[in-house]
């Protein structure tokens, strides 16, 4: 058969690549062969077995150039295309030919996608690998093992919450006497929110480990930007849904390395759009996703905690133009401060943008210049800053100063009025974030609302020690004629904490500073580090407490005491106050001391025994300070410097 054979110069130059290749050459020879037999009338070309030839070697190419290019009866075949499309489905590796179908026409997506197939897209998946897919791991307490599409309902409204509210389409349940329910058909309503094939795919993809049929999806999918974000979300809910002792590690890593991926096509997509078109690529992040919960692609970003996307110029100007409010956002900045600090003639300091001078004159009027000023996040910024800053400082003088007066003064009222506004909107917070705890049943959400609820709680305990602080303060020098009243005294510790934590507040106002804020950041971790670092040295504190108190005080009573000289000696001593007069017996101190009553031996009387000078209690101290101050302290001084800080400067 001449059909057969073909001859190819692979040492020329003008070959194609592809004819370099053995297994492409002898495919192609068997297609073209066919279709060659197929024209004399001989045998009919069978193109459903040649695709499945093709998806067997794993040539898109060739079906791309030989059958999808010289086949006629690619129309008549409708239904074959769709069983094709299926069975490439259930490989990832065969992703370029599901993208072949969808770029050739060949299979229409709106049509391809049923209730039926999908539910059979689930269930392949689902049965492949259960004790690896994470989706089976998630969905383990159903107690069917099919899975159905209310199932994926209910994992992926715990994995996203409202970030994709429609993501699924809408169907008809019935209640049977032997299931509690079940899902029978599918509604064939498809609009532009509640339908989008590709989109649906997309996540069935990302759901069942099919990491390259997901990008092709995602290619086709609308909202691409937000797509990728929603995918990086979904990842990282699910590295927090699944236990870590569950899902094997590196099942783990794939899914970690997968959400970076997402993230950064997400930032190269809108890094391509912003260099193409900067306009469109901000009006992009303004604009709410209609397939993806109504989230603008910010908000994404910020959940998946994609720091890159955050960065990225086009974000940071969207972010200024939203803080400069009507003015415009490369305003200098020096401009800015003196136009907030002297508000009357602030507006001659104001420069409006470019696009407002198709308004004529208006755009320099006063009054609308002082409006862009007013109206501005940054004045309103800057106005409660000074304020709250003012708050404190007549706080301060007033708990500074001697309390002579009986009835409240002007700054005493001033502080009154800003500490019931202050408590009022915590107050308010704090209904609201419990309401939202109450109906909250996911774990990671509840550890964030606990923390945000505690920071709230801290804040009202402020507010308490402050009225409770006013209240002892006016009410100790009522018919009371000393100079310093009990009362007063505890007036003074409790308005003292109220302060101290009034000014931890304030701290919060530097995080939108560039350089204040990832330093703040920074300590935060650092505080967290050295929280977990405490518990190691309380350890050793203890142990050693305990051993140097039980030699220096052999016959000390139960007592108060007794439990402070375990916890304060060796506290201070790893800042280098040794106490070495006390180790050596020559401290006098009567809480240095303890009383022994030797009523059965000397004379019935009392005597009080003081420190005895111990040699071992010197070997203790000698090796609880080298393994607290040279060994630990500086362990911690290495692991904040080498991986806390370094990753705030990364």
């Amino acid at each position: 058969e001449n059909e057969l054979i073909a001859v190819y110069d692979v040492l020329d130059d003008a070959v194609p690549p592809a004819f370099h290749q053995l297994d492409y050459l002898a495919l192609r020879l068997i297609f073209r062969s066919r279709h060659q037999t197929s024209l004399k009338g001989k045998i009919k070309v069978d193109t459903a077995a040649a695709v499945r030839l093709a998806m067997k070697w794993n040539r898109p190419d060739i079906m791309r150039d030989e059958l999808l290019s010289m086949s006629t009866s690619i129309n008549s075949l409708e239904d074959q295309w769709l069983l094709l499309m299926s069975e490439a489905l259930r490989d990832d590796a065969l992703h370029e030919f599901v993208r072949e179908f969808i770029e050739q026409r060949v299979v229409n997506c709106d049509e391809y996608l049923t209730y039926e197939r999908l539910t059979a897209l689930y269930n392949q998946t689902s049965g492949i690998d259960k004790s690896g897919n994470f989706l089976y791991l998630l969905m383990k307490k159903q107690e069917h093992e099919e899975v159905g599409l209310n199932d994926i309902k209910v994992i992926v409204k715990e994995l996203l919450g409202d970030v994709v509210c429609t993501t699924l389409p809408e169907t008809e349940s019935v209640t049977t006497a032997h299931e509690p329910e079940e899902v029978t058909r599918m509604s064939l309503e498809k609009n532009e929110n509640s339908w989008a094939p590709y989109k649906i795919l997309f996540l069935w993809a990302l759901l069942t480990e099919h990491w390259q049929l997901a990008v092709v999806f995602w290619s086709f999918c609308p909202e691409p930007v937000a797509a990728a974000l929603a995918a990086a979300v979904l990842l990282k809910s699910v590295l927090r849904h699944v236990p870590r002792y569950v899902l094997h590690w590196k099942i783990r890593e794939t899914i970690k390395e997968q959400k970076r991926l997402w993230q950064k096509r997400a930032v190269e997509l809108l890094d391509l759009c912003h260099k193409q078109q900067p306009h469109l690529a901000r009006s992009l992040l303004r604009k709410r996703s209609k397939h993806w919960g109504r989230q603008k692609p910010l908000k994404l970003a910020i959940m998946s905690k994609n720091r890159t996307f955050v960065a990225h110029a086009c974000v940071q100007y969207h972010t200024k133009r939203i803080w400069m409010g009507d003015m415009k956002a490369t305003s200098l900045t020096w401009k800015v401060a003196v136009a907030i600090v002297t508000l009357p003639l602030g507006p001659f300091f104001v420069v409006m943008p470019d696009d407002h001078r198709l308004r004529g004159q208006r755009a320099k009027d006063y009054r609308e210049k002082f409006c862009a000023l007013w109206t501005s996040k940054v004045f309103q910024f800057s106005w409660y800053f000074m304020s709250y800053f003012l708050f404190l400082g007549v706080l301060s003088y007033s708990l500074l100063v001697r309390w002579d007066n009986v009835c409240p003064i002007r700054s005493d009222w001033l502080t009154f009025v800003w500490a019931f506004s202050l408590v009022y909107e915590d107050s308010r917070k704090l209904i609201k974030m419990l309401t939202k705890w109450g109906r909250s049943t996911k774990r990671y959400r509840l550890y964030r609302l606990s923390l945000e609820s505690l920071q709230l709680a801290l804040r009202i305990l402020a507010f308490a020690l402050f009225f409770g602080g006013s209240v002892l303060r006016f009410s100790g020098f009522q018919g009371n004629g000393e100079l310093y009243p009990t009362e007063v005294r505890h007036a003074k510790r409790m308005l003292s904490l109220a302060t101290c934590l009034y000014f931890i507040r304030g701290m919060e106002f530097f995080f939108v500073f560039s350089k204040l804020g990832p330093r703040l950041t920074a300590i935060n971790k650092m505080i967290i580090d050295v929280l977990s670092f405490i518990f190691i040295l309380l350890s050793c504190l203890v142990i050693y407490g305990v051993a140097s108190q039980a030699l220096l005080l052999p016959l000390q009573d139960t007592s108060f005491q007794m439990l402070w000289n375990v916890l304060y000696i060796p506290y201070w001593q790893i800042y280098g106050e040794l106490f070495l007069e006390y180790f050596s017996g020559d401290s006098l101190e009567s809480s240095f001391c303890s009383h022994y009553n030797a009523s059965v031996g000397v004379n019935g009387t009392e005597v009080q025994l003081c420190v005895q000078n111990d040699p071992l209690a010197f070997i203790l101290l000698a090796g609880y300070l080298l393994l607290t101050v040279v060994l630990l302290l500086n362990l911690l001084i290495a692991i904040l410097k080498l991986a806390t800080f370094a990753q705030f400067k990364h």
